[in-house]
């Protein structure tokens, strides 16, 4: 281990992720608590994307500046205590939009410098099981968020704001006692630049803020690749970017979709509940269990999965809409299976090329495409939503899935 760094800091992401998974849900959950619309919706999770991107890159160059990883870090969960006090003043859907993208300058002044802590330990060793823990602790993060929803209700929906900000204030105190400070010059210029432009990727690449694919799996798939690359890295960038412009479109409607058939906020929060102990399951069975990936098929079950999803999730506008929560407890629970190969698949791919010759270059095409896709996702799929139905924006992610596995087919 480089010295310096210690494994113990890394239970502050626990706190860290837990908060900005259980915003992704409750921002939703109080615009329509304000009698939003889905479109209203669109627009706050729009924002907070467009809002998020550049300023990860501006923090990345002030920690490149400063080099001050643990002093961002604090920054960061003290900006945040206003954006969650502002939360319990709403009033007006704008300032709820407003304040979440101000939750998406703020959370992200920590993004450089937790990431950078976890690629700091590049040259030990042990880093496969660095990342492998810190991907667990992102998710562990996310359910404890989701599993605390369980307990709310309709009039009840301010409690949540209180265990928010209880977990920020442990953040801080882990985040003060356990980050230390990181050695200088532990990376590379290089490889600095690279990961800065990285961080734009590694808050889109799951439902879960800051998780990424662990290191065992990379290395593991990466030996079944060296004889193998692929052909065209901009057909694949392209498929992501069209996979992920339909996941988009499908989980910013989908917390109003519930809602539309009155299932409550605490039920709400049991489906994302499983569906992230879906991606957790599948993480586990491949390190552990699985032995070889091929990352085509890998690639193709997971859009085929998430089609399905979406599917089984219009049932109840067609028929048995009395059992759409039963429904939607195994719609999105499978999106979860699906959204993890497809992580697994595409990650890995991708990060195959970033390890090239122009791994800067395919960096930043990547964290621009996934994150035009993100802002485009969520802006039409509430407007599609407000005026056309969800069946339309789901029909449609459906197709997009279609087209992702098209391109990805002439890859190879």
């Amino acid at each position: 281990m480089v010295k310096g760094i210690h494994h113990s800091w890394m239970y502050t992401v626990i706190p860290y992720a837990a908060i900005g998974s259980g915003l992704s849900i409750l921002i939703p959950l109080y615009i329509l608590s304000l009698k939003g619309t889905v479109f209203d919706v669109g627009v706050a999770i729009a924002a907070y994307y467009l809002v998020s991107i550049p300023s990860s890159i501006l923090w990345g160059r002030m920690v490149d500046r400063f080099g001050r990883t643990k002093l961002f870090i604090l920054l960061s969960l003290l900006g945040t205590l206003p954006v969650l006090f502002i939360l319990y003043l709403m009033g007006h859907i704008a300032v709820l939009e407003l304040d979440y993208g101000l939750y998406a300058l703020v959370a992200t002044a920590a993004s450089p410098a937790i990431n950078i802590l976890v690629m700091g330990t590049k040259r030990d060793p042990s880093l496969p099981k660095y990342f492998s823990r810190y991907s667990t602790m992102s998710i562990i993060g996310g359910i404890v968020a989701y599993f605390a929803g369980l307990f709310i209700a309709f009039n009840t929906i301010r409690y949540y704001v209180d265990f928010l900000l209880a977990l920020n204030v442990v953040a801080l105190v882990m985040a003060y006692m356990l980050v230390r400070k990181l050695p200088k010059k532990v990376l590379p210029k290089e490889r600095l630049e690279v990961a800065h432009r990285a961080f734009p990727i590694l808050k889109l690449l799951s439902t879960l803020p800051h998780m990424m694919t662990g290191m065992p799996l990379i290395e593991r798939i990466h030996k079944s690749l060296r004889k193998r690359r692929t052909r065209s890295i901009y057909l694949l960038l392209a498929a992501i970017a069209v996979f992920n412009f339909g996941a988009v479109m499908f989980n910013t409607s989908y917390i109003p979709y519930l809602r539309a058939f009155g299932i409550t906020y605490s039920n709400v929060f049991l489906i994302n509940v499983l569906n992230g102990v879906a991606q957790l399951l599948i993480y586990a069975v491949v390190l552990y269990f699985v032995t070889q990936v091929v990352l085509r098929r890998y690639y193709a079950l997971a859009t085929i999965t998430r089609s399905m999803s979406y599917l089984i999730a219009i049932i109840p506008l067609l028929a048995f809409s009395g059992f759409a929560f039963q429904i939607n407890v195994v719609a999105y629970f499978l999106a979860g299976l699906a959204y993890a190969y497809w992580n697994i698949s595409s990650s890995v791919m991708v990060y195959d090329h970033v390890r090239g010759r122009h791994k800067g270059y395919y960096v930043g095409m990547w964290a621009a495409l996934l994150g035009l896709s993100a802002i485009l996702g969520a802006f039409f799929s509430g407007a599609i939503s407000a005026s056309l139905g969800y069946t339309y924006t789901f029909s449609i992610a459906i197709v997009l899935n279609i087209c992702s596995i098209a391109i990805f087919s002439r890859c190879y």
